[in-house]
């Protein structure tokens, strides 16, 4: 049974339609239930493009359940709100330690990206050009007054 507000992981992407993500639960066996994380679900602050590059990022992240549709027989995700309640946390990254990011889109001519297993966005310059979905190993610049930023080791 799924609440609103739980956390899902381990999620398997099992098809991509326009802007949705059609996700499969691993270990568990959901037939009647469709699961969706649609593309403004994705990222507080980054203009999704290449949505289906970023599948990744999606299999590993935790998804919150943002609203259960009974009428439709739908469940609907989000990896927004797993990012911004995370977002706080930015401020117990250290400067030292490099961090594994996915680049999930761009804003203001500055990268978007998603560190690995910690779940923070941030913003990384654009250096060298990345594409949308690729990882990148990563320093904290920046605590940011909205959001961490980084740059590439």
């Amino acid at each position: 049974m799924f609440l609103k507000g739980d956390y899902l992981k381990n999620s398997i992407v099992s098809r991509v339609e326009k802007s949705l993500y059609i996700i499969k639960l691993n270990n568990k066996k959901i037939t009647n239930c469709r699961l969706c994380l649609h593309v403004s679900e994705v990222s507080n602050i980054a203009f999704i493009d290449e949505f289906e590059n970023i599948s990744p990022v999606i299999k590993k992240a935790p998804l919150t359940i943002k609203k259960i549709n009974y009428e439709r027989n739908c469940v609907e995700l989000s990896l927004k709100s797993v990012l911004l309640s995370n977002n706080n946390k930015r401020n117990n990254l250290d400067y030292k330690t490099t961090y594994k990011g996915v680049v999930i889109g761009t804003k203001d001519l500055r990268y978007v990206i998603v560190i690995l297993n910690h779940w923070i966005e941030g913003f990384m310059d654009i250096s060298t050009i990345h594409r949308v979905g690729e990882e990148v190993t990563v320093q904290l610049a920046a605590y940011g007054s909205e959001y961490a930023e980084f740059y590439e080791e």
